[in-house]
């Protein structure tokens, strides 16, 4: 298999390369950004290959890059920008080891095709209905827990 199937698969959990692989004969290097929303599939993908790194004989190592692009730090050290945190970028480093590592990359490929992907959920639904919906009539309809009235001969007309 091949080093593009392993990036493929990569993509599928959301990592996307920032630069192209930096590839020998023992070592394959990545460095690519996640998008915030599919940051859940990719721990679950960093977590995966880290434990089965274990029991194989090739070793990952995945870690955050922190930096200030050239352009950006030109400006920050003329003066042009204050220096407060906000020039600073994020990017995943990831780092392959094995002799002929290209003959792992096929093993790879299938470890991240077992990621299952989030489903969306579902958070509000609108009711179309009016906002005195859960008015009481005839001592029926919805009340809250703490104030329902209840009790032998309880109508809700208060007698």
């Amino acid at each position: 298999m091949s080093r593009a199937l392993f990036v493929e698969g990569l993509a599928t959990v959301g990592y996307e390369l920032a630069s192209p692989p930096n590839e020998t004969a023992n070592q394959l290097r990545l460095s690519g950004r996640v998008n915030q929303s599919r940051t859940p599939s990719w721990l679950t993908t960093i977590e995966l290959l880290a434990i089965a790194a274990r029991k194989q004989d090739w070793s990952i190592d995945i870690s955050k890059h922190y930096f200030v692009p050239d352009p950006l730090a030109e400006v920050v050290e003329s003066g042009a920008e204050p220096i407060n945190g906000t020039h600073v970028l994020v990017e995943w480093r990831i780092i392959v080891q094995a002799p002929n590592i290209a003959g792992h990359y096929g093993a790879l490929a299938e470890l991240i095709a077992k990621v299952q992907q989030p489903r969306s959920e579902l958070m509000e639904v609108p009711l179309h209905a009016p906002p005195n919906r859960n008015a009481l009539k005839n001592g029926k309809g919805a009340q809250g827990t703490m104030s329902a009235k209840v009790g032998p001969g309880y109508r809700g007309d208060g007698r």
